[in-house]
């Protein structure tokens, strides 16, 4: 009789794919047909968890790219957590090392930078903090679920340009001309993830929120007038990075 271990071991091969049914149904001693369901739901699941993360990389790289990946990506990185969505953050890293490795026909640097853009969207709209209301500040503070990206390729104007997820064409983008930083938080009052490139103004009001700069002495220091260092703040609170207690114009 087959250990308890042999047993696990020859499951975890057949839902994988590794070993084919008829074979692990015959050391099982179970109906071939049956064992095939349970070997699609987990395919299934695995894959429509990718397609539900990765929407713009699907589009851009087309149905038959997508799915031969899919299928290398559920043999060679088998799902191990017990939260379903956890299946698919190895993609990005997985996506790279395959075109590193030159397996990756059709698949372009540009697909890893936003395949890193997609997850980091579910990571920040699963962040465990709170966005507090302004009047519950008594200075201004940074959104707690913000999210710094350092990306090679304009991913963000990329997404902006292509609202709709089926109006993505097959042109890539080139490399930005330097990396830039990619910001992304979960709105005040709503579980919307925003995303926006890391602008100068966005930057200088991360920068004077964080470490609690007064606004004359960093506009100084930048040697900018006072209006224009609020004005990079009031948009920074405008958009959600900032969040400021009402009386935010006294401080």
């Amino acid at each position: 009789m087959a250990s308890l271990k042999d047993l696990a071991e020859t499951v975890h091969a057949a839902l994988r794919r590794e070993l084919d049914t008829d074979v692990a149904a015959a050391r099982l001693g179970v109906d071939p047909a049956r064992l095939g369901i349970y070997r699609g739901f987990v395919h299934d699941h695995v894959s429509g968890i990718l397609d539900k993360l990765y929407p713009y990389v699907r589009a851009h790289l087309g149905s038959q790219i997508w799915a031969e990946l899919v299928a290398a990506y559920f043999r060679e990185v088998p799902a191990r957590h017990w939260e379903l969505n956890a299946c698919g953050e190895a993609f990005p890293a997985w996506l790279d090392a395959r075109i590193a490795a030159g397996d990756g026909p059709g698949v372009d640097p540009f697909h890893v930078a936003l395949a890193e853009l997609e997850w980091e969207q579910f990571v920040v709209y699963m962040h465990a903090a709170t966005v507090p209301a302004g009047e519950h500040l008594e200075a201004p503070v940074l959104n707690p679920t913000l999210s710094l990206l350092d990306l090679a390729y304009p991913v963000v104007r990329f997404i902006v340009d292509h609202p709709e997820v089926g109006d993505v064409g097959p042109a890539i983008p080139v490399p930005a001309a330097a990396r830039r930083l990619a910001l992304l938080f979960r709105r005040p009052g709503t579980w919307r993830v925003a995303y926006y490139q890391g602008s100068d103004d966005l930057l200088f009001a991360l920068k004077v929120v964080h470490e609690q700069i007064p606004l004359a002495v960093a506009a100084e220091a930048v040697h900018q007038p006072i209006a224009v260092a609020r004005a990079a703040v009031d948009h920074a609170i405008a958009v959600g990075l900032v969040l400021a207690p009402p009386d935010f114009a006294a401080w």
